[in-house]
């Protein structure tokens, strides 16, 4: 196998292989393919979101993770229930996370909610963070200026704290040294930023 470089992003190419031996030439089938659009970290997205965070591989159908440009649903709490409901903290998991909240939560307006039934342009696969993708939102935006996070603010992820299911995670939006990811009652009121993968 072999791999071409120097492509172009969202360019259509096309190839055909060949094979040359004593009789002469064969060629193969004509076949087309177009590159996909390459994100950096920082650079707005195909919502109009910051992109915080970029994997090589297509595991799970996604390559990015798109945060959207402002706050919304003004403080919100995490949930009125304060019974365990199976989250995970990694990148990757907001989705289920929030599906999960939604799903076992009791009806009322809450961070994961307000996330998921947000909609702008048509685009709806919008979520509550988990507290590691939220870390990568502090640590890759946020500290370098990007993204309009309110400064010194808490914003809620979708992960509860296990040892503590009253509690979920949070992270704060500070430039200091420290881990900024704290937990706090879920009826506690924070700021909330949906996020979109693709």
């Amino acid at each position: 196998a072999s791999f071409a470089e120097g492509l172009s992003e969202n360019q259509l190419y096309y190839v055909r292989s060949f094979v040359e031996n004593l009789a002469g030439i064969g060629y193969g089938q004509v076949l087309s393919f177009t590159t996909n659009n390459f994100y950096e970290i920082g650079e707005t997205g195909p919502s109009g979101g910051f992109i915080f965070y970029n994997k090589l591989d297509t595991v799970d159908g996604w390559n990015f993770l798109e945060m959207y440009t402002t706050d919304i649903g003004g403080l919100s709490d995490w949930s009125a229930n304060d019974s365990f409901i199976p989250t995970q903290l990694g990148i990757g998991t907001g989705t289920s996370n929030s599906n999960q909240i939604v799903q076992f939560g009791p009806s009322d307006v809450n961070a994961a909610t307000i996330c998921v039934n947000f909609e702008i342009n048509g685009i709806s696969d919008w979520f509550l963070p988990s507290r590691n993708e939220l870390l990568e939102i502090r640590n890759n935006l946020h500290l370098n200026g990007i993204g309009f996070l309110s400064p010194n603010q808490i914003y809620w992820s979708s992960s509860q704290d296990d040892t503590f299911p009253e509690n979920a995670w949070s992270v704060q939006m500070n430039n200091e040294d420290i881990n900024q990811s704290v937990s706090y009652l879920k009826s506690s009121q924070f700021k909330i930023r949906p996020i979109r993968r693709f």
